[in-house]
């Protein structure tokens, strides 16, 4: 049996992040209960009702997994059609969390690679 792919995984981080519940994002954009949970691959039509809901989502994160999961700037942030400026504070608010934490990991996985250098660096050293 086929498993979730990656694009309903990111599309389902995206809408556990942003919206109440997964029935509220399913009523919102139209998309049947369940779509984004089983197993079958995503159509065009299904992502053109994400994307209309949902114009600060980044196309390019649903589908690569890169970048970040909002394209929002400053003047999109002024226009946008989300409901209100709270809702679009929170928004930001766990995009940048998320980034954070992402960020924080790079920076102990590289701590860990600059420490192992020092280390045998050292070692020639001490043998002398």
């Amino acid at each position: 049996m086929q498993a979730v792919s990656p694009i309903k995984r990111r599309l389902i981080q995206f809408v556990d992040m942003y919206y109440v519940s997964r029935r509220d994002f399913y009523s919102k954009t139209g998309i049947s209960r369940g779509t984004l949970e089983n197993n079958a691959g995503i159509t065009e039509d299904t992502l053109s009702k994400i994307f209309a809901h949902n114009p600060n989502l980044s196309p390019l994160w649903v589908i690569t997994g890169e970048g970040p999961m909002l394209k929002i700037d400053d003047d999109q942030l002024k226009k946008s059609t989300v409901d209100n400026s709270e809702v679009n504070l929170s928004l930001l608010m766990k995009e940048k969390d998320e980034e954070i934490k992402e960020l924080k990991e790079r920076i102990k996985e590289q701590s860990k690679i600059i420490m192992h250098l020092i280390d045998s660096l050292k070692k020639p050293e001490e043998k002398k």
